[in-house]
């Protein structure tokens, strides 16, 4: 009986342990769409991913998104997102992972195309 209960323990300590190591990276991270953090960017604090559409390419390493549920008969909230890397194209879907720096800009690390 004693070796049931002690295979059942170690049963059960090994499935824990196998859930908490499952993908940690930007991809299982949550992902927030321009309308959920619009209205107060500075409330969403350190890392996070960001989902839009290249609404337009600002000067510089600028670009703005806008919700991809954003219809184009609507006037659209948009974020400026800064960059380093290569811009993405204009209409583009991306996922765009960094923070907000200098109050409503989005300062991305890593931009990367839906799809």
């Amino acid at each position: 009986m004693k070796k049931i209960i002690v295979l059942v323990i170690c049963a059960l300590l090994a499935v824990a342990f196998l859930a908490g190591c499952g993908n940690n990276d930007a991809t299982s991270a949550a992902i927030f769409s321009v309308n959920d953090v619009y209205d107060d960017p500075m409330a969403f604090a350190g890392e996070i991913v960001l989902n839009g559409i290249v609404a337009e390419l600002a000067a510089g390493n600028r670009f703005e998104i806008a919700d991809p549920t954003a219809r184009p008969c609507c006037p659209a909230q948009f974020i400026m997102v800064e960059y380093d890397g290569t811009l993405p194209q204009r209409n583009s879907e991306v996922f765009i992972t960094g923070s907000f720096e200098e109050g409503p800009v989005f300062r991305a690390t890593e931009v990367r195309r839906a799809g």
